[in-house]
Parts: structure tokens; C-alpha cells; sequence
């Protein structure tokens, strides 16, 4: 369990920590109630510890499984109305294995231009067979594009549980901390992590 550690030791307190930016945990939580910093999360961690993490809700644990879930079940309910009513819509599962990983916000950011314009095609493919009646075309974008959401809704409800729990728990911030999976961001770009840090556009080790 993400935080099992961090939660079982005695009384972890950011004093403890190798470069942490901040004197004490009331210091960290008055800079970031001013503005001044925010918790910047791995969206994969945030992910994993919406549904089994310590201090997630159960209504974000029902979330996140529920979200996580739907693409892999879009996929199945495809498949399954293809080969009972339209079997040359099983050619179209590939795409929508392409579109699970295309999709992914972290690869998303990364491709950034390239994966937005693949999705706007996609939307105006949805729109165009809905006003035409293509029901073929409009079940297989409308399935990416349910691809898309899940995965962007389940990823920021999770960032945003997991950055905020941390400026709540100081356990918990102090386990994320040490495991280098969450860093301390300013407004100007700058992110520090137990092992590294991000200045003028450039990484460093300390």
C-alpha cells in the first residue's frame, strides 16, 4: 500500500527530511494556504492511491476504481455488440487499445499537439456520424471518447485527493517525500524533490 511505510512509522516529522524546503509541516501548510507553493504529485502514484491509499476516501477508492475501469469495459462491450450485431466493428478494437495509451493524460503532455488533434478529429468524427447516422462510426469515436474522459477524469479527481491530503497529513507527506514521488512546486515553474530539483528550466541533483 502506497504510504505503508510512512504510516507506520513513529511520529515521521518533516524535520527529518533530506532537503525539504520548509523548517516544519505548520511552516509547509502556511506557504501553500498563502499561494506560495502546491504538492506536485506523480499522476501514477495519485492513481494508485485513490484506491487503496491511506487517508482516500471510500466514495474517491469507489471513484477511481469505477474510472479506472470504465476503458477496459468499453472495450469489452465493443467487442461483445460487435460479435452479436455488427462483427466488422471488431476491427475497430485495436483502435481503441491505441486510444487507452494515446490518451493517457501523462502521454498526453507529453505528445501534446499530436494527441489533441488526433482528439478534436475524433470529436468531430462523433458529431459528423451522429448528424449523418453512422451508428458504426458513432459507437467507435464515442467509445474513445469515453476512453479519453475516464482516464482524464480519474487522473485529476486523483491529483487533486492526493495533493491535498498531503497538506494535510504530515505521515504522509513525509513517506512521498522520501520515496521522491512528490516534489514542492512555486508559481514561477521551480519544482524540489527529495533527490533532485527543477530551476531556470534546468534539473539538478543536490
Amino acid at each position: 500500500m502506497i504510504g505503508s511505510e510512512g504510516t507506520e512509522a513513529e511520529n515521521p516529522r518533516v524535520e527529518s527530511l533530506a532537503h525539504f524546503p520548509f523548517r516544519s509541516f505548520h511552516e509547509f501548510r502556511a506557504a501553500y494556504a498563502a499561494g506560495i507553493v502546491s504538492p506536485f504529485v506523480s499522476r501514477s502514484v495519485a492513481c494508485r492511491w485513490a484506491r487503496v491509499g491511506p487517508y482516500s476516501s471510500r466514495l474517491l477508492n469507489i471513484e477511481a476504481w469505477m474510472l479506472g475501469s470504465l476503458p477496459h469495459l468499453t472495450l469489452i462491450a465493443l467487442v461483445l455488440y460487435a460479435a452479436i450485431r455488427r462483427p466488422f466493428l471488431l476491427f475497430a478494437a485495436p483502435l481503441l487499445v491505441i486510444a487507452y495509451f494515446l490518451f493517457n493524460p501523462t502521454m498526453v503532455r507529453v505528445l501534446r499537439i499530436f494527441a489533441w488533434g488526433v482528439l478534436i478529429l475524433v470529436l468531430c468524427l462523433f458529431v459528423w456520424a451522429i448528424a449523418k447516422g453512422r451508428s458504426g462510426v458513432a459507437i467507435v469515436t464515442g467509445a474513445v471518447l469515453v476512453i479519453w474522459y475516464s482516464q482524464r477524469l480519474v487522473h485529476s479527481k486523483a491529483v487533486r485527493a492526493l495533493g491535498r491530503a498531503v497538506t494535510e497529513h504530515e505521515d504522509l507527506l513525509c513517506f512521498l517525500w522520501s520515496t521522491r514521488v512528490v516534489g514542492i512546486a512555486y508559481p514561477n515553474g521551480d519544482i524540489l524533490w527529495a533527490d533532485h530539483r527543477h530551476q531556470n528550466g534546468q534539473y539538478a541533483d543536490y
